[in-house]
């Protein structure tokens, strides 16, 4: 299923365990029934971020997709994503080798993954999901 990220991610700023905003993309659909409708929220984690470092080392960045939430079920998803920010070794050899140290400042890029982003994500294990219109409305007991 595709689900799309509700918030801006930057590797300078993540840390590991930050909590991860989805809601899936557009509907499940099985046996021509909706299963789970578009907007349904998942949620993820990041798993491990580096910001840019010296020495033209980019920015590395994981992120782990862990369920949805269909009404009062939670469905265990797998997904995983690791980006890394392009690396500028090459650059900073250059500014080495004409500025001495001050060129060891060179930072590799950032990782920016931005609102709206889609991902990918598998359910991991059978769940039991009651189609929308078996789901009991507000008010019922």
């Amino acid at each position: 299923m595709k689900l799309k990220l509700l918030h801006t991610l930057n590797s300078k700023t993540a840390v590991p365990e930050d909590p991860l905003n989805l809601s899936v993309a557009e509907d499940v659909i099985a046996d021509g029934k909706t299963l789970v409708e578009a907007g349904a929220p998942a949620i993820g984690r990041v798993q491990h971020a580096r910001p840019a470092r010296t020495l033209g080392r980019g920015a590395e960045l994981g992120l782990e997709i862990q369920y949805l939430k269909s009404g009062q079920i939670r469905v265990p998803l797998r997904g995983s994503q690791t980006r890394q920010g392009k690396g500028k070794k090459g650059d900073t050899v250059a500014l080495t080798v004409l500025f001495g140290l001050s060129g060891l400042v060179k930072h590799g890029s950032e990782i920016v993954v931005k609102e709206g982003s889609t991902f990918t994500a598998y359910v991991d294990q059978d769940t039991t999901v009651p189609t929308p219109s078996e789901s009991p409305g507000p008010g019922s007991q």
